[in-house]
């Protein structure tokens, strides 16, 4: 690596940073208030069987798949299990805009053939794309990590917390890896 790629991550990090802000600001807030919500309304066993009973439906099932077959639930394995999905989807696309941005774009707009003009080989904007979701994404899984280990949630533990945080990291990854092969 040379030091023209960490000046092109510097510039994608510069034009990226208020995306970045705003999937930051999108993606802990939907984690922090649905876990605030779901511990809110949901804290007792009788109200936590409602929900169960409504997310056993087909309709439910489609969205969010079969929910696990416990013999005891807490509202942190509901909690999981409702907004993995949903979360892993927003990751998803989080990752696909960084990368088209960091690859395609800049192929398009011309800016490739630009800095290729200089001192840099092929690979320079694709290894600094990487690390620029990769950083992302480690951003992404701390505050999510953090994020649900401050909420009071029944049956939730640091090491779930950690769990759940690292599943969408990996899981923003593996998106980035096959936009970037695909683009």
């Amino acid at each position: 690596m040379n030091r023209n790629m960490w000046w092109l991550l510097g510039a994608n990090l510069k034009s990226d940073y208020r995306v970045i802000i705003v999937w930051l600001l999108v993606n802990f807030s939907l984690i922090v208030s649905g876990a605030l919500k779901l511990a809110d309304l949901y804290n007792s066993p009788e109200t936590l069987d409602q929900l169960l009973t409504m997310l056993r439906t087909p309709m439910m099932t489609a969205m969010f798949a079969r929910m696990p077959e416990l013999s005891q639930y807490t509202v942190a394995i509901v909690y999981a299990a409702i907004m993995l999905p949903i979360m892993a989807v927003l990751m998803g696309l989080m990752n696909v805009q960084l990368v088209v941005r960091g690859t395609r774009q800049m192929e398009e707009s011309g800016e490739t053939e630009l800095i290729r003009g200089g001192v840099t080989t092929a690979t320079t904007p694709v290894i600094a794309t990487i690390f620029e979701v990769l950083g992302v994404n480690a951003l992404m899984t701390m505050t999510i990590g953090i994020g649900v280990v401050l909420i009071p949630m029944h049956g939730a533990t640091n090491g779930g917390a950690v769990l759940f945080a690292t599943l969408l990291g990996t899981f923003g990854l593996m998106v980035a890896g096959i936009t970037l092969v695909l683009s």
